[in-house]
């Protein structure tokens, strides 16, 4: 009971940097792009690949892919979104959809649908809390999500 307590208490915390993240997004820019989900995935399948091919760490190799990623959503948000937004919120709203169901597709093509999960030593680490272990991964989540929440607001 406790384990799922805290479990719980921890992913929901981590759901909740997401929510800050789309938040933030939504109101600095005026726009919910719906695309940088996909484009966050496609980024973890890159890792994959990344690590798959190499046998490096997925941090390392998420700092190869950032780059890439960056070059990839600099782009979009500059020459399709941008423009779309002095035309009213609906027009940069239907091209963000058919951005996020592009790389949908596109992701499902080169990857497949099945699922993957990144192999790191530390990924599964952790360390015991009311005699429950507690995932490391989790709790610097939910550190992160802290420090977001008391800068932002």
């Amino acid at each position: 009971m406790t384990g799922a307590l805290i479990n719980g208490l921890l992913l929901g915390m981590l759901y909740g940097g997401v929510a800050l993240g789309l938040a933030l997004v939504a109101g600095v820019m005026r726009l919910p792009n719906l695309a940088h989900s996909e484009l966050l995935i496609g980024a973890a399948f890159l890792i994959g690949a990344l690590q798959d091919r190499l046998g490096w760490d997925p941090l390392l190799c998420a700092v190869l892919v950032a780059p890439v990623m960056f070059a990839i959503a600099y782009p979009l948000q500059r020459l399709v979104l941008t423009p779309t937004m002095l035309r009213g919120f609906e027009p940069p709203l239907v091209a963000a959809f058919g951005i996020s169901m592009t790389v949908q597709t596109l992701l499902v093509i080169a990857f497949s649908s099945n699922p993957r999960s990144l192999q790191a030593s530390y990924s599964t680490g952790g360390f015991g809390v009311l005699g429950v272990t507690v995932r490391a991964v989790m709790v610097v989540a939910v550190a992160v999500t802290v420090v977001m929440a008391l800068v932002l607001f």
